[in-house]
């Protein structure tokens, strides 16, 4: 085989060989255009994705403005048991521009309705320092409909559809000059705003049925929607008889003090009612010096929740017969 021959065989050869490698071993064109436009587009591709990112991206200020609203009574603080005089505290001063409300218990007892009996505990605050402005420090007691006669019509509305033994907290603001007589719940002096606690209180006894009420006295006593019933044997008793019913767990009564309470009064010697709250269901503030010679030693020191069955002598009640009581003791303040 001559050497042209053998040349012309290998020629094409080589020249594929240098489109791949290029003279003397060194990279091809096509290989170095391939490198730099595979990274060019990886560079527009993370750019893309980087501007995509910056752009959904919102800025510190924006995400600040959008996030909800903390509510004004996220900076109030109310401790003690409903009934007792609530403690407040204030971890900022509030600025109320509108009535909140919440819920800070929820209790198990009867719902309020529209007319039904209610009892309420109300305490004011100032909402700027947090002070206590109800008079003598102690909460107001509200006895009387769940109605707008009764409460006005925002206690009203603020207690219907809650149950008793509840506590709500409401922060609103102050009414302006000429509306101020439309407060329910006035205060010693005038701020920006007011925080008040409500505790809706039992409108009956409450308290643990007592190791003591049968065989403890000379009454028998049932209860009934419409009040209690009494029975009792032929033995008259010579003097007070006292018998606990209900055990509560509330303050003491106090000498000097107003209660709340629902009572039923009959004869012993005809059985005749002669008083009762329980006709209507609405319990009566009474003022403890003013109760008959021989009950008012009966009821001081008595606790708030209690149920007694009582029995007077004639000398120490209205002086006609032995009086056959049952009492429910749902408050006790401080005369005012």
């Amino acid at each position: 085989m001559s050497g042209k021959h053998l040349s012309s065989r290998l020629h094409p050869v080589a020249q594929e060989h240098g489109e791949e490698t290029g003279q003397a071993g060194k990279p091809s064109r096509r290989s170095g255009r391939q490198i730099f436009v595979a990274f060019s587009v990886l560079f527009l591709i993370c750019a893309l994705i980087l501007g995509l990112i910056w752009f959904l991206r919102p800025s510190s200020e924006e995400a600040l403005e959008w996030q909800p609203p903390r509510s004004v009574l996220s900076a109030v603080e109310v401790s003690g048991r409903v009934g007792a005089t609530p403690t407040l505290k204030l971890s900022q001063p509030l600025q109320i521009v509108s009535t909140k409300h919440q819920i800070l218990s929820q209790g198990d007892g009867r719902a309020i309705t529209a007319g039904t009996p209610v009892l309420l505990s109300v305490t004011v605050f100032d909402s700027t320092t947090g002070e206590i402005l109800s008079p003598n420090g102690r909460p107001r007691l509200i006895v009387g409909r769940a109605d707008d006669d009764s409460l006005g019509a925002d206690m009203a509305h603020e207690v219907n559809g809650r149950a008793e033994g509840s506590r709500l907290l409401v922060a609103r603001p102050l009414p302006s000059v000429s509306d101020s007589t439309a407060s329910p719940t006035p205060t010693a002096r005038s701020t920006k705003g007011e925080i008040v606690v409500i505790d809706i209180l039992p409108t009956l006894a409450s308290g643990q049925a007592s190791a003591q009420a049968s065989g403890s006295g000379p009454l028998e006593v049932t209860m009934r929607d419409e009040g209690p019933v009494i029975k009792h044997g032929d033995q008259l008793p010579t003097g007070p008889t006292t018998q606990p019913l209900l055990t509560g767990a509330g303050a003491q009564v106090r000498s000097d003090d107003d209660i709340v309470v629902q009572y039923f009064v009959s004869g012993w010697t005809d059985g005749i009612e002669r008083q009762s709250t329980w006709r209507t269901g609405v319990p009566e503030r009474v003022r403890l010096s003013e109760l008959m010679p021989g009950l008012r030693p009966l009821l001081i020191d008595q606790k708030v929740g209690s149920r007694l069955a009582i029995t007077l002598p004639p000398d120490q009640a209205t002086g006609d017969d032995t009086l056959c009581i049952v009492i429910d003791i749902l408050a006790t303040t401080p005369t005012s």
